[in-house]
């Protein structure tokens, strides 16, 4: 008997990312340990009050049962705070729901919205999981770009241009992954009267607000008015959480009681431990202080110059948990670039052109690692000046 799966199956592209870095684990030729810096997986993990917070949860008998979809009011009420003191978000209960992820809060937002032939912008480069999700759901994935030349900022102009009839949600991600650049506030707002005259669904997913970010802000001015408007918030970043599955989405109230109906019949609400630990993180803000800070432009500052050693004259760094480094003039493209890095020093980062074709001339290099291993990043890339034909 032949196996017939959906024919959605057969249209998923393999997780790049994924299958590169078990090929490099198989085929290493530096005879180093490989340092994986292709990924925002932060490392330290969470403060220990947060660890023992969620210690002394799971030992109470009655925390293990189901959970409400929306996340209990402890944490939602602490993660509203949250908000608002260091986005000026002020939200109602009703106008934020707890997810587990970011990725469950795209499924969901996709699955509410989405009807086949429907088109969805998301920006190139950008997040892979935004066309893999959009093209699940049946609709078409159309990009807009961004390019060095205009600062990766998104063309209105381009969206302008566009027959917009079958649009219907269109992916923001400010601070931005890979090149961490924040979205201008004029562009922001020509963006949002684009999306309101054209009834288009404008969603901000928004992991990295505070992550080496004086100035966070959030897409919103006022959440009951902006109805076509939804922002995505995790604390696998700025509190190195990851593991943990913690996110919240922010939006109108028929906004959030339509996405928790599809919740209903798709997930459950988070652990009562992890939802009591991740409001102890949000209410003692642990990770914001300036020593937090200081440690994460450290390691910008030690990845760059190690990078510049190299011979990459543009590093792109404003934000977030990434370096957007141009791979040097010796070398034909980023993809290029990366497999020298892996076969001479054992070090293995992301090739740009994974993030879209505007990323072909870069690699994103991450600043979610221990110190330790940046230091090595250093050791290698000083005593391994030699060249390899690719």
């Amino acid at each position: 008997m032949e196996l017939q799966f959906a024919e959605r199956i057969s249209r998923l592209e393999p997780y790049s990312l994924a299958s590169r870095w078990q090929q490099a684990q198989r085929n290493n030729l530096s005879g180093h340990e490989v340092l994986n810096l292709s990924i925002g997986n932060p490392e330290e993990g969470p403060n220990l009050n947060v660890l023992n917070s969620l210690s002394e949860s799971v030992n109470i008998s009655n925390r293990h049962g189901y959970q409400s979809y929306q996340g209990t009011s402890l944490l939602i009420e602490s993660w509203r705070h949250w908000l608002d003191n260091h986005l000026n978000l002020q939200l109602k209960s009703q106008q934020m729901m707890i997810t587990q992820g970011a990725r469950e809060a795209i499924h969901l937002v996709s699955m509410a919205l989405l009807n086949p032939g429907d088109i969805v912008l998301g920006p190139d480069p950008g997040y892979p999981l935004y066309k893999t999700i959009a093209e699940l759901y049946g609709a078409e994935y159309l990009t807009y770009n961004l390019q060095e030349d205009t600062h990766w900022q998104p063309d209105i102009a381009q969206l302008k241009n566009l027959d917009t009839k079958r649009v219907k949600l269109m992916w923001l991600n400010s601070p931005h992954m890979p090149t961490g650049k924040i979205l201008k506030k004029s562009i922001l707002t020509e963006i949002k009267r684009w999306a309101k005259e054209n009834e288009v669904f404008l969603v901000n997913d928004n992991p990295y607000a505070v992550v080496r970010n004086s100035r966070p802000a959030s897409i919103f001015s006022d959440v009951s008015a902006e109805r076509n408007l939804i922002e995505i918030f995790s604390l696998s970043k700025s509190h190195q959480m990851a593991g943990w599955r913690m996110g919240a989405i922010a939006a109108q109230e028929q906004v959030i009681q339509t996405l928790l109906s599809v919740k209903t019949f798709t997930g459950a609400g988070a652990f009562l431990p992890f939802q009591e630990a991740a409001a102890e993180a949000l209410n003692r803000d642990l990770l914001q202080k300036a020593s937090f800070s200081e440690a994460m432009e450290k390691k910008a500052h030690d990845m760059k110059y190690a990078f510049s050693l190299l011979g990459c004259e543009k590093i792109e760094s404003d934000s977030g948990m990434f370096l957007w480094v141009q791979c040097p003039q010796d070398f034909s493209s980023g993809d290029h670039f990366a497999k020298y890095l892996m076969n001479v020093m054992g070090i293995f980062v992301a090739p740009g052109h994974l993030f879209g074709k505007n990323g072909d001339k870069y690699v994103r290099v991450s600043l979610g690692v221990k110190e330790g291993k940046i230091r090595e990043v250093l050791r290698r890339v000083m005593f391994s000046r030699q060249k390899v034909e690719m």
